[in-house]
Order: C-alpha cells, then sequence, then structure tokens
C-alpha cells in the first residue's frame, strides 16, 4: 500500500504535467523557431500559394530572445576563485581551485564557459525558466593527471521536463526537484521516469500501466538512495525578477505584435500576388459561354459592356502596408527594450563611442538584473562542485569562494578596453593580475610567469651591454683621443 508521501508526490506530478507552464512553454518555444501559422486567417487556395514564401516570415521574437543572449553570453565566462571571512587562503590553493574549475567549465560534455552559458540564458530568455544539474558520472575514466575531475558532469536541462517544488511561497528554498526522462524502449514503447532529488535521499520512479485495456498509467517508485552530498544537486535559474514560482519570458507581451506582423505581411504578400502588377481590363468583350474569370497578373480581364473600350487598372500601392510593418518591428523592439543598433539599424545612421553606448543603456537596464541573478547560483554551482569533489576524495576547496562572472557586454572595440587596462595599471590603480583578468586571459598565472621570464631575459641583455660598456671605457682609460682629419678641416677653416 502506497504511503502517503508517494501518493502526495503522484497527485502533485500529474498536477505538474498539466500547468500552464508547460502550455506557455511550448507556444513561447513555437514563436522563437517561427512555427507559427501566419497563414491562419487566409483561404486555403491562398495558403497553398504563399506557403512557400512565407517560411521566412520575419522573426522579430527569435531577435529579441537571441539579441538577449548574445549581449549578455558574446564573450566566455571568468572564474575568479577567493577566500572566505574564516581566514586567509594559500594563493597556491586558491590558483590550482580555479584551474579545477576551468577544466571542469570547458569539458566538452559540459561546455559552460560559452556554449551551454547561452543556452541556458537562451532557455531563461525564451521560456522564463531554466535549469543546471551537476552530477559525478562514475562510468567516466578518470584522467591521469587531473585525477577525477573528467567525472563532474553539468547539465543544462529543458524546463518542460523539470518539476520544481518549493517549500513555502516565497519560492527561494527547494524541498525536491523531479526531472522526467522519456526513452524509446527495444519494442518501440515510449517509457517515462523521473529521478527526484532530497536533501538527504534520491527516488527513481517510473510510469507503469495499470489497466492493459485501459490508458490509464501510474507512477511507482522503484528504488531510493541515500544522497551523500546533502544538497540537491539541481539550480533553478528564472528570467526576471518576481515572486512568482516561475520566472517570466521575454516574449510574453512580444507574440501579438508578432501576430499583427505576420497577418501584414500575408496582406503585403496577398496583394503583391494579385494587386501589384497593371491588368488590362478591355470592356465589350465576348467570352465563351461558361468560361471562368481569369484574374492572374498576365491576364487581361473582359468584361461585358454596350459600350467597347480597352482601360488600364493601375497597380495597389503598398507603400501602406510596409510602412505599418516597419512601425510594427518598431514597437515590438522598443517593447522588448532592444535598441536598433543591437539589430544592426542604429538610428541616424552609423554611430561609435559614447554615442553607441547610450544607445545600449535600455538593454543594459534589462540584462543586469539578469546578469547578477545567473552569477549568483552559478556561484552556488560551484560550491557545490567543491563538495562533490571533497565526498570523493579530491582537494578540500570548501573553504574557498568562486565567482562564474560574464563579460562586459557593452560594444566597445579591444584597443580601447586595452587601452584603459594600461592607464590604470600604469597610475597605480589595480595590480597586473586584474589587469591580465580584464583582458580576459583564462591562466593568469602562466601569463604571470612568462612576462616574469620575458622581463629576466631583457635585464640579462641590459646587464650584458653595460658590462660591455665598462670594459670598453677600462681599455679606452689613458688613450689620447684626437679629432678627425674631417673635424680638424673645419676647425682650420673658421679659424681662418
Amino acid at each position: 500500500m502506497a504511503t502517503k508521501v508517494e501518493e502526495s508526490f503522484r497527485n502533485w506530478i500529474t498536477e505538474q504535467e498539466e500547468h500552464v507552464r508547460l502550455e506557455n512553454y511550448r507556444e513561447y518555444e513555437n514563436y522563437y523557431y517561427n512555427q507559427v501559422d501566419a497563414l491562419q486567417l487566409l483561404s486555403i487556395k491562398m495558403k497553398d500559394s504563399l506557403a512557400q514564401e512565407l517560411r521566412q516570415t520575419a522573426n522579430i521574437c527569435g531577435l529579441v530572445v537571441d539579441t538577449k543572449t548574445e549581449y549578455i553570453c558574446g564573450k566566455p565566462l571568468v572564474i575568479q576563485v577567493t577566500g572566505t571571512d574564516e581566514g586567509n587562503m594559500p594563493d597556491e590553493l586558491m590558483a590550482q581551485a580555479e584551474r579545477d574549475l576551468y577544466y571542469i567549465y570547458k569539458r566538452p560534455s559540459n561546455s559552460l564557459l560559452l556554449e551551454n552559458a547561452s543556452k541556458l540564458v537562451r532557455l531563461m530568455s525564451m521560456k522564463g525558466d531554466g535549469f543546471i544539474k551537476v552530477f559525478f558520472d562514475e562510468n567516466i575514466k578518470e584522467d591521469r593527471t587531473r585525477g577525477i575531475l573528467p567525472k563532474v558532469q553539468i547539465r543544462v536541462l529543458n524546463p518542460s521536463y523539470v518539476f520544481p517544488k518549493y517549500k513555502t511561497t516565497d519560492y527561494q528554498e527547494l524541498e525536491w526537484v523531479a526531472i522526467k526522462e522519456i526513452t524509446v524502449e527495444a519494442d518501440g514503447q515510449l517509457k517515462a521516469s523521473a529521478q527526484v532529488y532530497y536533501d538527504d535521499i534520491i527516488q527513481f520512479w517510473e510510469v507503469v500501466q495499470t489497466d492493459k485495456n485501459a490508458e490509464t498509467t501510474s507512477w511507482v517508485l522503484r528504488e531510493d538512495v541515500t544522497n551523500p552530498y546533502g544538497f540537491i544537486p539541481v539550480i533553478h535559474f528564472k528570467n526576471g525578477a518576481t515572486d512568482l514560482e516561475y520566472g517570466i519570458s521575454d516574449l510574453l507581451n512580444v507574440t501579438d505584435i508578432q501576430d499583427a506582423i505576420n497577418k501584414t505581411l500575408t496582406d503585403l504578400l496577398v496583394t503583391a500576388d494579385q494587386q501589384a502588377f497593371q491588368r488590362l481590363a478591355l470592356f465589350g468583350a465576348v467570352g465563351a459561354k461558361g468560361m471562368e474569370l481569369d484574374t492572374s497578373p498576365a491576364s487581361v480581364l473582359e468584361i461585358l459592356d454596350p459600350e467597347a473600350r480597352l482601360d488600364v487598372i493601375q497597380p495597389a500601392d503598398i507603400a501602406p502596408l510596409l510602412n505599418t510593418l516597419n512601425e510594427l518591428k518598431d514597437t515590438a523592439l522598443f517593447i522588448a527594450q532592444i535598441p536598433k543598433a543591437a539589430v544592426g539599424q542604429p538610428e541616424g545612421g552609423a554611430v561609435s563611442g559614447y554615442s553607441l553606448r547610450v544607445q545600449y543603456i535600455p538593454l543594459e537596464s534589462k540584462c543586469a538584473v539578469i546578469r547578477e541573478s545567473v552569477q549568483i547560483r552559478l556561484g552556488l554551482l560551484n560550491s557545490m562542485i567543491f563538495e562533490i569533489l571533497r565526498v570523493h576524495g579530491y582537494t578540500d576547496y570548501t573553504m574557498l569562494e568562486a565567482e562564474s562572472l560574464f563579460q562586459n557586454g557593452l560594444p566597445i572595440d579591444d584597443s580601447t578596453v586595452t587601452d584603459n587596462v594600461i592607464k590604470k595599471h600604469s597610475a597605480g590603480l589595480q595590480s597586473k593580475r586584474t589587469s591580465l583578468e580584464e583582458l580576459g586571459i583564462e591562466d593568469v598565472d602562466e601569463e604571470l610567469d612568462r612576462i616574469a621570464g620575458e622581463q629576466m631575459e631583457v635585464a640579462g641583455g641590459m646587464n650584458r651591454i653595460e658590462t660591455e660598456a665598462q670594459l670598453m671605457a677600462q681599455q679606452l682609460t689613458g688613450a689620447a683621443v684626437t679629432a678627425t682629419p674631417e673635424a680638424r678641416a673645419v676647425e682650420e677653416a673658421t679659424m681662418k
């Protein structure tokens, strides 16, 4: 007989599978990938004739999501490890922890420095939510130089298959997280299973068919094991500062405008297809009985009329439709806080420098909160990684704090950045290490060692030149130095 906990889980996850958020996820995903029916208001015949042309519908929804993602994740993450308030930590320990985190992030299966960081932000912007799971995979072979580090795996999860349960309505602390998986069996049947993570245990559930003659199914608990880490290894990333259980998609206020754009495009194409050419109208012509009226662009309209004459029907003016389309696009960008400069259409022509940065202020304000939120949670991810390494016997980094930071997304050329860094370092306002970090150097310690080696070589060369100069001076000591013949000739000419 099922316990109350098991029954509570069954009821809860069944309710979650019917949650409106999953419907919203599917809708936003369709808009992002431009899979909405832009032809729904047209006749079947017109749909068939225009389907091919409308495959390239102006996709503002995709533009909004991609622009924000590229602005935040345009450069790789920067990892910084520091000590805690408990005391000073050895520099070598912090440097080693930083190198280990870089190694884990850069693993092809993790790719969290750039690729999967972009995937996470894109999911948050598109659907409103993103999830990261960290785990230790015993099946991965250890590296002889890196030990168990390759076994630490990081996954960015599709929010449609993740079901978080919070302890209270402030939605801050998780009670459990269920991750649903759909697999295909050997007989072609789909199999649903779920991993449910608590602080102390991990449960494994499966869906079984309770009645062979019906489609009724039920979740059954197959196994539970001890969670050795003491925390839920899943992090929930929400888009937007909200007190809701889930995040808010950036497409919430853009989909209506996308519908209007699609409708305008269909009107534009219908007009272009039927009325964008000059037409000849022949009044007084009598066609064959039962002949259908031909309205194709190259045809001649034959109209019964007692007075025979030939008229020209001028093409329709599509300028109002084009103006409407442009205004809708501008409105969508304004609502989404996307500057025209970010999509290759700067206002007032090409701009640069401070003027360009001013245009990016709305986008920066929009992204600042998301950037800060993601960075805080990535710091939590780093703490989880340190604890997993400690549990499995690796170096104990749990007394350290590690940040994963996005680099500045404001448009500025590399030479300007380098000049600013050099000026701050020359003025004594920041250290050489900080300067290298700002320039995006991944292994700062290795670069500092190279710089020190080059400086020693230069210093050795200067010492050699100075030594040779001193030897030459010693050899010339006591020698009579006379003027050259040319110098004496000039001197004699001057005396005369």
